[in-house]
């Protein structure tokens, strides 16, 4: 009758309890999943776009994240399973119970596909921009030498790296501020790394724009007068159209279209 008497007045059982404790659980940690694959994704992406969108290079990690996604999904569907059973026969992660065998096979293998990820994808990054550019602090310069370090940093995903690292003890451990503190730490990743690689592919973008005014400018050499007409520049490569060079469109030249009569009217 007490029993009863609590269920009437909202309070909840043990069961019951238990229950609500597994969704919430189940929320999060799925969220969690989702959000670190969301991350890898954008690395992926990355990695691919500045190899030269070359598929080879991206599919030994495109596999890996994969697997990772086949184990996030595996794990939702476990969870589900038991979701109206009371006992808890699952573990997903922290604050259940370490014993069921199933469980810690998917979370090993999901965290071992997510540090394979983050490896792979790191070195390549730090491998393309140590051979693609100069080293930065070999002339002495501390600032440039700190850009450098920091855009090492910053691009390669070494950050995310390392607080993964991090966060496979804290996984299987009691500390709940820790966890939380990591949590806090891997959610804005994405952001910042999909923010950095939008500054620096922009960036290039203006950089190769530049180069290709400089050229355009150095091939046609400036009219004699303040008066400039549209031409067309022919190089050793090919021919610049006006449309690389500054035409003022107020003055043109009109050819009359009878020629045999070598009248030219200026328009």
């Amino acid at each position: 009758m007490d029993r009863i008497r609590l269920d009437t007045q909202g309070t909840p059982t043990s069961s019951s309890w238990i229950i609500s404790q597994k969704k919430r659980d189940t929320a999060m940690e799925t969220l969690e999943n989702v959000n670190i694959l969301l991350i890898d994704s954008v690395f992926i992406y990355k990695c691919w776009h500045v190899y030269g969108r070359r598929f080879l290079v991206i599919t030994f990690p495109f596999v890996l994240w994969l697997l990772a996604l086949a184990s996030t999904i595996t794990m939702l569907y476990f969870h589900i399973r038991h979701m109206s059973s009371a006992e808890i026969h699952f573990n997903l992660g922290r604050n259940e119970d370490p014993t069921s065998k199933s469980g810690i096979f998917l979370l090993l293998f999901w965290l071992s596909t997510e540090v394979l990820l983050n490896v792979y994808i790191t070195g390549a990054l730090m491998l393309r921009i140590y051979h693609g550019g100069k080293i930065a602090c070999k002339d002495g310069n501390w600032e440039k030498g700190f850009c450098y370090a920091m855009r090492v940093i910053g691009e390669t995903g070494l950050l995310n790296l390392l607080i993964t690292l991090v966060y496979l003890p804290v996984k299987f451990s009691d500390n709940a501020l820790a966890a939380r503190v990591l949590d806090a730490l891997k959610g804005p990743m994405i952001g910042i790394a999909f923010t950095w690689f939008v500054l620096r592919f922009e960036q290039s973008k203006a950089e190769h724009a530049r180069i290709a005014d400089a050229v355009a400018q150095a091939a046609c050499p400036p009219a004699v007068s303040a008066i400039q007409f549209g031409f067309r520049c022919s190089t050793l490569e090919g021919s610049i159209s006006p449309s690389s060079v500054s035409i003022d469109p107020t003055f043109r030249v009109a050819m009359p279209r009878n020629l045999n009569s070598g009248e030219r009217s200026i328009a």
